[in-house]
């Protein structure tokens, strides 16, 4: 537990003892126990990396200056808890809070990685095109390929007609083949892919705790 996570632990578990109305005390046991499922989840990635690599944390007497020891050592602890977010977004055990957190963690992850080894820049005669063949592509692979195309032409402004044109190739085939891709790219709902009826349970239920909350435009989503 960071240092961070364990005063918000403390902050919570006194809050709790104070008179509060059912609703208030309902949001924060909902946080207490996402909290708790962050703990628990990167623990069991500490162990799952254990088991694959078997690789201890980086040694300072493998870097010649402390900067890229440091840098070595976060890179390996976003690793971990990228791990960690994903098995607690992948677990129906998780609740809405619980994924609204793992959520925010990846995009915390994902923005301080990329600060920490930037991407290199993309020569201008370089283009990452559409294959030339999308027929010999499974349907789980061209959604993950139309979600690839999408973040590319954020990332790379210089080249997005091009990455624009293979992302409208992708969602036509997937048309033609009858997925429903608009469904499938949003939310979590990819890793349920083929099942539908467990897609959209999650996003009933989603959708539901959006309402219970107040969201805007939830009746809409």
């Amino acid at each position: 537990m960071t240092r961070i996570e364990r005063r918000h632990k403390l902050y919570l578990e006194e809050r709790l003892k104070e008179e509060l109305s059912e609703h208030v005390r309902g949001s924060l046991r909902a946080q207490l126990e996402s909290l708790r499922q962050t703990i628990r989840a990167r623990q069991q990635a500490r162990d799952i990396a254990k088991l694959q690599t078997q690789t201890p944390p980086p040694q300072r007497t493998d870097f010649s200056t402390d900067e890229e020891w440091e840098t070595a050592t976060e890179l390996f602890r976003l690793d971990l808890d990228e791990t960690a977010a994903n098995l607690k977004l992948d677990s129906s055990k998780t609740s809405f809070y619980g994924r609204q957190a793992a959520d925010r963690e990846l995009k915390h992850i994902a923005k301080r990685r990329a600060a920490l080894q930037p991407l290199p820049q993309v020569p201008a005669t370089v283009h990452i095109e559409t294959p030339i063949s999308l027929d010999s592509i499974d349907n789980e692979e061209l959604l993950n390929q139309r979600n690839t195309a999408a973040a590319f032409a954020d990332f790379f402004p210089d080249d997005k007609d091009t990455f624009l044109t293979g992302l409208k190739e992708i969602e036509t085939e997937l048309e033609n083949r009858g997925i429903d891709w608009k469904f499938w790219c949003s939310g979590h709902l990819l890793h349920l892919f083929p099942h539908k009826k467990k897609a959209e349970k999650l996003a009933q239920e989603l959708k539901r705790n959006r309402l219970l909350l107040g969201a805007p435009n939830a009746e809409q989503s």
